[in-house]
């Protein structure tokens, strides 16, 4: 009887939570290190300065890197406080892929044209 209370007051995780949340934190650390690496300036053995680091505001793939560990430590934050199904956060993910690839690959070889100008129909409708 008292095993069977502490279940239903005790927290309890799910090997889905617990999946999700080793995944999210694997993903933070690799492109936090990765992003701490390229940002360090480099010195040889003498202390000379070898390579000042990379710009970590420079668009592209650092800006992508940021996006996704924020959206990462989103989810999880919000997965403690709120539950499990704020683990869909990270769907955000593929579907931004997905919006980039359509409209810089794939919408521009179905429709015969440019990404430029199917940035400027966009524009022109706004």
């Amino acid at each position: 009887m008292a095993n069977a209370s502490a279940k239903r007051i005790g927290f309890q995780l799910s090997k889905r939570a617990i999946a999700m949340y080793t995944l999210s934190l694997t993903l933070s650390h690799f492109l936090y290190q990765h992003l701490k690496k390229i940002g360090t300036p480099r010195r040889d053995s003498t202390g000379n300065l070898t390579s000042p680091g990379s710009d970590l505001n420079q668009p592209g793939m650092t800006e992508w890197m940021f996006d996704v560990l924020y959206i990462s430590w989103f989810a999880q934050i919000g997965s403690a406080i709120l539950g499990e199904w704020f683990w869909w956060i990270y769907t955000m993910i593929p579907a931004f892929v997905v919006y980039k690839l359509w409209n810089t690959v794939i919408s521009p070889m179905i429709l015969g044209r440019s990404s430029s100008v199917a940035e400027e129909d966009r524009s022109k409708r706004v």
